[in-house]
């Protein structure tokens, strides 16, 4: 049997403890799917995380120094 998308992402989350949201959604056919889309969640570190691989790109491209 062939599972879809939005069975994927439900089969995923039906362990979790907690409150989890997952959005997903295929480039190449445009297909998507979410479990919780339509709540909102506290985005905490999210943010961090592209701003430190551009920290690391500016690093080795040499416009940046860590010290």
């Amino acid at each position: 049997m062939c599972m879809t998308l939005e069975d994927i992402i439900v089969e995923a989350g039906e362990d979790f403890e907690g409150r989890l949201g997952i959005s997903v959604k295929n480039l190449e056919t445009g297909d998507a799917a979410s479990l919780n889309g339509g709540e909102l969640f506290p985005t905490a570190s999210v943010f961090k995380v592209p701003v430190i691989v551009e920290l690391y790109r500016q690093v080795d491209a040499g416009r940046m120094n860590l010290d």
